[in-house]
């Protein structure tokens, strides 16, 4: 399993390019990179999403400084959340770089 930042293609399949308000709420925020866009692959598949925002018009979510509010976290295929939580304390989470 693997826990890594997704990419704006990703997030746009995953999404179906539905151009729904929450649609482009999401990628206009990644876009302007105020919100990060993880996956959670197995076996080279896209199984599951979670967004970080860090600023939120409500301060008590999210600040810009010291506060993050993580959102939406699905998972697609039966795996435990718990599961993968270990797996991040085993480092499997991975930034992009560029």
């Amino acid at each position: 399993m693997i826990i890594r930042e997704g990419s704006i293609k990703e997030f746009k399949s995953l999404w179906n390019y539905s151009n729904t308000p929450t649609y482009n709420y999401f990628l206009d925020n990644i876009t302007r990179n105020n919100v990060e866009f993880w996956t959670i692959e197995l076996s080279k598949t896209l199984i599951g999403e979670l967004y970080i925002f860090w600023d939120s018009i409500d301060k008590d979510e999210a600040n810009g400084t010291n506060r993050a509010y993580l959102c939406a976290f699905r998972i697609k295929k039966r795996i435990s959340k718990p599961r993968l939580w270990q797996k991040a304390d085993e480092g499997c989470f991975k930034q992009n770089k560029g």
